[in-house]
């Protein structure tokens, strides 16, 4: 690495509000050590972010699971309780209390799920698949150890606002624990992932077909917050930036499905800004 580049790594840089003093960002890892059954944020996992936090960094929490009929791994946290948010509350803290930042990664894995993790609920995606869950080499981790996942059934159309409430109501806990920002997951074979690709995605709707109708789901989901309007007509002060700031891309203007995954990996981040008060319950 040159001397330009090395400097530019370690300048500062600003994604919305929040100002990093160096480019080297904690990338999401599954650690699956939450507190069982109920996915709650414990001293593991304090001690676990305690030790990467730095003092003007940032830190992409792992993917955090929007309600119980959304779970989609054993041990990964949710952001759907108040014990939850307890938990998550006391990570950010100690992130905030050594000078770091830290956003909160939401995830909905769609069918890429068990009855076993969603209270009985059967996993959703964007159409049917038997051979997803047929397929013997794909294994989910359940209470039960590595098991095939279980038969999915089509998000219908009407269901779609509920999803994009319970990311809204997400939104929200993250915002009440005291995380910078929130991620949102869209790429790895997950819900919107299901969407975004043509081989999970044979829905005639208009969240199918073309490539903008099979990218509606995503783009409602982060849009959701920012179209919202509180009781007083007044807009949720949030703002959107994509980690381009921090490795710039090119997209062509025409862009295929693999580009489209490039547009997901890098994300669109939901920035909290002062005097966020919207109640999305």
């Amino acid at each position: 690495m040159n001397a330009t580049k090395t400097s530019q790594l370690f300048s500062p840089v600003e994604l919305g509000s929040t100002r990093l003093k160096h480019r080297v960002v904690m990338a999401p890892l599954t650690r699956s050590r939450s507190v069982q059954p109920d996915g709650v944020p414990g001293d593991l996992m304090l001690e676990y972010y305690t030790q990467r936090a730095s003092d003007g960094g940032l830190i992409i929490s792992e993917a955090a699971q929007l309600s119980l009929a959304t779970r989609g791994w054993h041990g990964a946290p949710g952001m759907y309780s108040d014990a939850q948010v307890d938990g998550w509350k006391k990570i950010v803290d100690v992130v905030h209390t050594k000078g770091g930042h830290i956003f909160a990664q939401l995830w909905h894995p769609g069918r890429f799920s068990h009855v076993s993790l969603t209270g009985g609920e059967a996993p959703v995606s964007a159409s049917v698949d038997p051979e997803y869950w047929q397929n013997p080499s794909r294994l989910i981790s359940t209470p039960s150890g590595w098991i095939q996942p279980s038969p999915h059934r089509a998000l219908a159309k009407s269901e779609i606002p509920g999803v994009l409430e319970e990311y809204g109501k997400a939104v929200k806990r993250a915002k009440s624990a005291g995380f910078d920002g929130v991620e949102v997951h869209a790429g790895n074979g997950y819900l919107i992932d299901q969407f975004l690709q043509d081989g999970s995605n044979k829905r005639t709707d208009e969240y199918g077909g073309s490539i903008e109708n099979r990218a509606r789901l995503l783009f409602e989901v982060v849009r959701w917050p920012l179209d919202v309007r509180d009781r007083s007509s007044r807009e949720i002060s949030l703002q959107t930036v994509d980690l381009s700031q921090i490795q710039p891309r090119q997209l062509s203007s025409t862009a295929t499905p693999t580009q489209y995954r490039s547009v997901v990996t890098l994300f669109r981040i939901l920035i909290f800004r002062e005097g966020y008060e919207k109640d999305f319950c």
